[in-house]
């Protein structure tokens, strides 16, 4: 929501937010009163309007899909249901700048709608002691990563900081030889509601 709301600012868009519940039927008439043509949504309400059989409405040209990894059968069910529809599945964090890594599910193959993409220019990313598996924690470099954080002792906001404009996001992943990022978990559990 971040990425989208600053990308409607920067191009001089309109910006439209639903509040909850999230229903299919909530979402279908947002997207046709408003004539919206690019919209951003969590994994959790795509398989909601999957299991509710939507499709793409005709102005929409443009999903992206993050928040946590989307299942690569729930891609695969969005691109066959809107085969005009522009997908990508994205990955960031607030502490990154916040967009991480982008995959353009709609040109990828289909062995590769597990992943997240790969880095953005201007973001480097690397594996931090990778298993055998090699999943390890996924460290990020760029010009906007935190470089502080206000309100917080020192020596506990240190653990996120692996240098100089670089952080650990607490989040596993594997990098494979082409760039292409695969998450695997978090370091740590947490919970998320609805």
């Amino acid at each position: 929501l971040v990425a989208q709301a600053l990308a409607s600012l920067v191009t001089g868009a309109r910006l439209v937010v639903s509040g909850p519940p999230f229903t299919a039927a909530a979402y279908a008439g947002a997207l046709a009163e408003h004539r919206v043509t690019s919209s951003s949504l969590t994994p959790f309400m795509v398989r909601r309007l999957v299991a509710a059989g939507w499709r793409p409405a005709p102005a929409l040209r443009m999903l992206t899909v993050g928040g946590e990894a989307l299942p690569p059968a729930l891609t695969g069910r969005l691109l066959e249901r809107g085969p005009d529809l522009e997908l990508y599945l994205t990955y960031g964090l607030t502490e990154a700048g916040p967009r991480v890594a982008t995959l353009a599910a709609h040109r990828e193959p289909a062995h590769r709608h597990g992943s997240v993409g790969r880095a953005l220019d201007g973001v480097a990313v690397s594996v931090r002691d990778p298993g055998a598996d090699g999943v390890g924690e996924l460290l990020v470099a760029s010009d906007t990563v935190l470089r502080r954080k206000v309100g917080v002792e020192e020596g506990r906001a240190s653990a996120c900081f692996a240098g100089p404009g670089r952080i650990a996001t607490g989040d596993l992943f594997r990098l494979d030889g082409d760039g292409y990022l695969w998450f695997r978990g978090r370091l740590s559990d947490f919970v998320v509601t609805g």
